[in-house]
């Protein structure tokens, strides 16, 4: 998703349990990668992450917000340019990728209603 030419890298969900099963090294290395790339970031996260996100949210080019607990969830979802990738972290992890400039505007108008919601 780094590398598909859009302007802002959005996600939502993903709650501790994906933290935790990624490992907050490999998300570490993920955004190093985007700053690197200088792709800004914001990212809606749920109260369960934040004690996992402060790596992250340190970084440049990046904002964090966060939602109530209740909102924790096992599936991330990142919105970048024309693209959608929805992350399950069931037992067995799985991933899609939507390529379609109207499902990615649907997505980035329901982050924006989620971002307008979340708190500093």
């Amino acid at each position: 998703m780094i590398n598909a030419h859009g302007k802002e890298y959005n996600t939502f969900g993903g709650g501790k349990e994906c933290a935790m099963r990624m490992g907050i090294s490999w998300w570490n290395n993920l955004h190093t990668k985007r700053v690197e790339k200088k792709l800004p970031a914001r990212q809606v996260f749920d109260e369960t992450v934040r004690s996992h996100a402060g790596d992250i949210e340190s970084k440049q080019l990046t904002k964090v917000k966060y939602l109530s607990a209740e909102f924790a969830s096992f599936q991330e979802t990142v919105i970048v340019g024309d693209y959608v990738a929805v992350t399950v972290f069931a037992e067995e992890p799985y991933s899609f990728l939507m390529h379609d400039p109207k499902v990615a505007e649907s997505y980035r108008k329901y982050f924006e209603a989620l971002w307008q919601l979340a708190k500093k």
